[in-house]
């Protein structure tokens, strides 16, 4: 249950990015392990200044191992990438880039209000490229709701929109892919 908001305005030449919540300690896998990263407000970052073109801001990412994820009811909520001369920046709302060994859980997350100044960036709402083995469940997410929508850019952009990408994963492994 945690609220987080980070500013970053460079104000020379940068590239790297802005984590929101990070979890990347569990390695080698652990698959007795169950990991939650729940109920989190992720809101108001901004990655601004005038000379940030090619960092990127993520909200909330996994690179653990543990057996069981769980990134659940979590709310991101009004990130901007905002530099005047941003070129390739990603903005990305969620991600699991951790194997799992069983399941992994991104279920009932609210994604909204996100913008970019980025010309060629991506925008990403919730991501698994994590090598899951049992089962993959991404339900009842919102990306925009009656409070506000998805994503929207003030510049005209050749770069690509994501709502939700899958694109790992055990042959074997069963998905549940849902979104309001």
């Amino acid at each position: 249950n945690n609220t987080v908001t980070v500013t970053n305005n460079p104000s020379a030449t940068t590239t790297g990015g802005v984590i929101g919540i990070n979890s990347q300690g569990l390695t080698p896998l652990l698959s007795t392990a169950t990991m939650s990263i729940n109920n989190n407000t992720v809101q108001n970052c901004v990655l601004g200044g005038a000379t940030s073109t090619t960092n990127s801001l993520t909200c909330i990412v996994n690179l653990s191992r543990p057996g069981i994820m769980n990134m659940n009811s979590n709310n991101i909520i009004n990130n901007s990438i905002t530099a005047t001369t941003a070129t390739t920046g990603i903005l990305l709302g969620m991600s699991n880039s951790g194997a799992a060994a069983g399941t992994v859980n991104m279920n009932s997350n609210v994604i909204r209000n996100m913008s970019s100044t980025a010309a060629s960036g991506q925008m990403q709402g919730i991501v698994n490229s994590g090598v899951v083995v049992t089962a993959l469940n991404i339900t009842n997410n919102q990306l925009g709701n009656a409070s506000g929508g998805f994503f929207s850019s003030t510049v005209a952009s050749i770069g690509s929109l994501f709502g939700i990408i899958s694109n790992a994963g055990a042959r074997t492994y069963t998905l549940a892919l849902t979104c309001h």
